[in-house]
């Protein structure tokens, strides 16, 4: 794979390193960099938002970058560059979309959404059109073997029919399913919000315990305190969701070589380690408020 990454920067060291480093070594410059990419491009919508006026987000992910460069010895790659370093490098956008996920899409290209804020509503729509594929790959696998609710005779004749392995898929595939269908609800409920941009919280399920906490039996203070709580759990959702397409990208441009490196592994661990994280604070956020709700009631 070429480009493995997002940011042109990190392509570039990726190129570099390929001239120079045993695969060994690469594999594990892969991790760290895919981590970088990931930092890299957090840091950029951070950016874009406003945040990070004195620059000390922007200084520590540079200095990890040059930690990366020291420790594989590519010091010389590049200084601080030129500008266009930290371009960011285009997403599998050739992918065609399901016609239902295309008739979403042309309504977000008229739905008021700046350049930006449309480039990465792109990239979260190529995200759930590649879930469909895989959920569409791992539906064909099962009828083809067998019809996935097929009780008949010929399965109990058949001495190599694996029961266990093909409960597995069909409750894996449920799981799928119902992934795609709140993913895409995820994606209608942001297409449809008024005002891109102006929203208070872009996250369906941040919105609505947002809707019930201002019925809740809270004091403006502790509502303000709240608010500001749920800004920070979407921030890291989003991070999270951010992390597990870039993950799911890399996964899909490696498929067809059947190279995905060892490193990758390690980065599929700690996107879900920090998917655990914030499905706790979820949890967390969903007590307080619940417990808010029945002092109301009563």
């Amino acid at each position: 794979m070429d480009r493995p990454f997002r940011m042109r920067k990190v392509n570039l060291l990726w190129e570099k390193a390929k001239k120079r480093l045993p695969q060994d070594r690469m594999a594990d410059l892969y991790a760290d960099l895919k981590a970088q990419d990931v930092d890299e491009l957090s840091l950029k919508k951070y950016k874009s938002e406003g945040n990070d006026g004195d620059g000390e987000q922007e200084a520590m992910i540079r200095k990890k970058f040059r930690a990366i460069m020291q420790k594989y010895e590519l010091e010389d790659h590049f200084d601080d560059g030129p500008d266009d370093i930290n371009r960011v490098e285009k997403t599998p956008q050739k992918i065609k979309l399901d016609k239902k996920v295309e008739k979403l899409w042309k309504k977000a290209e008229h739905a008021g959404f700046t350049a930006e804020e449309l480039s990465d509503l792109r990239e979260e729509f190529v995200h759930h059109q590649m879930k469909m594929e895989e959920y569409n790959q791992l539906k064909k696998e099962l009828t083809e073997g067998h019809p996935i609710s097929d009780n008949t005779i010929e399965q109990f004749k058949d001495e190599n029919y694996k029961w266990e392995s093909v409960d597995s898929k069909n409750k894996h595939l449920k799981v799928k399913h119902k992934d795609l269908k709140e993913d895409y609800e995820r994606l209608n409920f942001k297409v449809g919000k008024s005002s891109p941009g102006k929203s208070e919280f872009t996250e369906p399920k941040v919105y609505e315990m947002w809707m019930e906490a201002r019925k809740a039996n809270f004091t403006d203070g502790e509502l303000e305190s709240f608010k500001e709580e749920l800004r920070h759990f979407e921030h890291k959702l989003k991070k999270h969701q951010h992390m597990t397409r870039e993950i799911d990208m890399a996964a899909y441009q490696y498929r067809r070589k059947d190279d995905l490196p060892q490193g990758h592994k390690e980065l599929q661990d700690k996107t879900k380690d920090y998917g655990q994280k914030v499905k706790k604070i979820h949890t967390d956020l969903r007590i307080r408020l619940d417990n808010a709700l029945r002092h109301t009631e009563l």
